[in-house]
């Protein structure tokens, strides 16, 4: 007869079957009521386990239901002891208003920047285009004094008058006509 410690040996070693199934096996061989009976196993018929589970199952249903039942009913607060004179709080100490801080932002200090180099380029633009009118103004009076000038040392000269009586009439070429030579590159 081979005993319970023998075949738990034997599985161990050949590595059979995992080792919960090992102990199992070994807690039904080594059981002082005999290798049939085990202390951890299910009594009864299948038709008994049924019947307990679905009796166990029918009273968490029930526990369910009535819990569900129970979290539906509102429960109010309790009164204070004494009813006497309704019980105020103390309201909290008012808080006084804020002050804000002179926050300087940055797009605020760029807008300043900003708008003082506009005014820089503006008055730029405007005294050069005085500098430039003013330049066109003296250099128009510098023309007109030249004129006056001129044309006051300027003494009138009449153009001479072309000769009508002998008309300009063009001769025929007395040299040869050219005579063209092709050009030979095989020489060059």
């Amino acid at each position: 007869m081979i005993t319970g410690t023998f075949l738990c040996e034997l599985a161990f070693k050949n590595r059979l079957v995992g080792q919960a199934t090992l102990e199992y096996q070994c807690a039904i061989l080594s059981s002082p009521n005999g290798p049939g009976h085990c202390s951890g196993c299910i009594p009864g018929s299948p038709s008994e386990r049924g019947a307990k589970k679905k009796h166990e199952f029918t009273r968490k249903l029930a526990r369910m239901f009535a819990e569900e039942q129970r979290m539906r009913i509102p429960v109010a607060q309790r009164l204070p002891w004494t009813t006497d004179e309704p019980q105020t709080l103390p309201k909290p100490p008012v808080k006084e208003n804020t002050v804000p801080l002179g926050i300087h932002l940055f797009s605020d200090v760029r807008a300043c920047e900003r708008a003082k180099f506009d005014e820089y380029v503006a008055a730029k633009f405007l005294l050069m285009e005085q500098e430039m009118r003013e330049h066109e103004r003296l250099q128009q009076i510098a023309e007109q004094e030249e004129i006056k000038r001129m044309r006051s040392e300027m003494v009138p000269h009449a153009q001479l008058m072309p000769y009508f009586d002998r008309p300009f009439m063009p001769k025929r070429s007395s040299k040869h006509l050219t005579i063209p030579k092709e050009p030979s590159f095989s020489n060059v």
